[in-house]
């Protein structure tokens, strides 16, 4: 699936009614503008037991499943490139917003960005548990994260991140940035960081 277009993907939108379970995507080859994903370009519903591999690119809001979650993401994951040009973008999940729960899922594809750039997610602010990342992160201006490229208002719990990372500006190896008062507890990461300031 390729295009210059938002939602160029195989699902554009899962609606808050519906959902996708056991579905498996091997080898795809996705392109398009923002909210890109191999699964879906934004999703307000369920999806469960569902994985991707093969490449994904995009601009803004891209990720390896999904490219925008409101929904709840559970058993899945992602081992695709992931490139992109703009912000948000993440092994799994673009951006994961407050409505959201992630839980028991990994991405393993390596992850290129500009901004908010994250092994599993690139922007949090909803629920991600027990889950993990493995690819290598890069991030060419800020925010990059082995796990999370930036926390906003979301909690990250039981989570692990392995790949190196390097970036900029704000670089970890679990999160880029984590803002004031938000909950990163029960995590650890193991990868090499490289970054020229914070």
């Amino acid at each position: 699936v390729s295009g210059v277009s938002d939602y160029q993907v195989l699902f554009g939108c899962i609606g808050a009614d519906g959902g996708v379970i056991d579905l498996r995507l091997v080898n795809v080859s996705v392109s398009g503008a923002n909210h890109v994903g191999a699964l879906a370009g934004w999703s307000y519903g369920a999806v469960s037991r569902c994985s991707a591999t093969g490449a994904v690119a995009g601009a803004s809001d891209t990720g390896g499943l999904l490219g925008t979650n409101d929904g709840a993401v559970s058993n899945s994951h992602a081992a695709c490139a992931v490139l992109s040009n703009g912000w948000w973008v993440g092994g799994l999940v673009g951006a994961h917003h407050n409505t959201g729960l992630i839980s028991y899922c990994y991405a393993a594809g390596k992850v290129e960005g500009v901004s908010c750039v994250g092994g599993l997610v690139g922007g949090n602010s909803g629920a991600t548990q027990n889950s993990y990342a493995t690819g290598k992160v890069v991030g060419t201006e800020q925010y990059a994260g082995g796990l999370v490229g930036r926390n906003y208002s979301g909690s990250v719990t039981n989570c692990y991140a392995t790949g190196s990372v390097s970036g900029n500006i704000h670089v970890g190896g679990l999160a880029g940035m984590n803002y004031s008062g938000r909950t990163i507890e029960n995590c650890y990461s193991t990868g090499l960081v490289d970054g020229n300031q914070n």
